[in-house]
């Protein structure tokens, strides 16, 4: 049997990790340059995440919509945070006005959050390309993963709803074991813990097939209530609402 290695493909690349000192020229000059310049990137791109999701929440609540979130737009963001440089081509009239624009938030809403923090790009116009095509997988891949997420959160927050208790679900057997021992029926079938049931809600026009199924199942199913426009949950009782507090066991507190 031969023991000669088969010759590995054209395409084939070895990494080795070896000190920077190994490879880099003039090492006590360029490492600190390296340094300062690697600080210096961290900087801009926590300044210019956190600027944006301000700036993004602000034109939301302005313009109930948000801006396209490009290139162009992550860039600008990082460059009106810095000192920006006079040299060079003047940018177009389209990034002109972005600029402008977000100049006027800086000023007015960000910079007082800064802490004097002083953010230069000299040298760097490449290297913040590349950091603005990592931002924007940043908030790509964000939302991939986490969409499903963001549609519930905002449509509980656009559509809010409370929900109102009719029909206190409890054994009849308890209820009167409560009433004798003057115990408060509400603090027991809400607050007293124990007792893990599913709640769901379901649209009207389903109520008969849900009912129907849960028979042929043989899985009791209870009506408590239903759900209206508004927050929290309430108790209704002869038509005065009462607000249902969250007294319950938190487990992660």
């Amino acid at each position: 049997m031969s023991n000669i290695k088969e010759k590995p493909p054209d395409d084939y690349f070895k990494c080795i990790k070896i000190p920077i000192k190994n490879v880099l020229k003039h090492y006590d000059i360029n490492l600190p340059k390296i340094t300062d310049t690697v600080l210096m990137c961290n900087k801009i791109v926590i300044h210019t995440l956190m600027f944006m999701k301000l700036y993004l929440l602000d034109y939301y609540e302005t313009h109930k919509c948000l801006p396209i979130i490009d290139n162009e737009f992550v860039n600008s963001c990082m460059k009106i945070l810095c000192n920006e440089s006079t040299n060079g081509r003047p940018p177009k009239k389209e990034i002109r006005e972005l600029k402008d624009t977000l100049k006027i938030f800086l000023e007015k809403h960000y910079k007082p959050l800064m802490q004097n923090d002083e953010l230069n790009y000299k040298h760097m116009n490449t290297i913040l390309d590349y950091l603005t095509i990592d931002i924007l997988t940043m908030y790509e891949n964000n939302i991939k993963n986490h969409f499903v997420e963001y549609v519930e959160r905002y449509v509980n927050v656009v559509w809010k709803k409370k929900f109102i208790v009719n029909k206190i679900p409890i054994n009849k057997d308890l209820e009167t074991y409560l009433k004798k021992q003057k115990i408060n029926l509400n603090s027991v079938v809400f607050h007293g813990g124990e007792e893990y049931e599913f709640v769901f809600t379901v649209s009207p026009k389903y109520k008969k097939i849900i009912i129907k199924n849960a028979k042929l199942l043989k899985t009791p199913i209870i009506e408590i209530g239903y759900v209206a426009l508004g927050k929290k949950v309430y108790l209704e009782n002869k038509g005065e609402k009462t607000i249902l507090k969250d007294l319950g066991w938190k487990h992660f507190k």
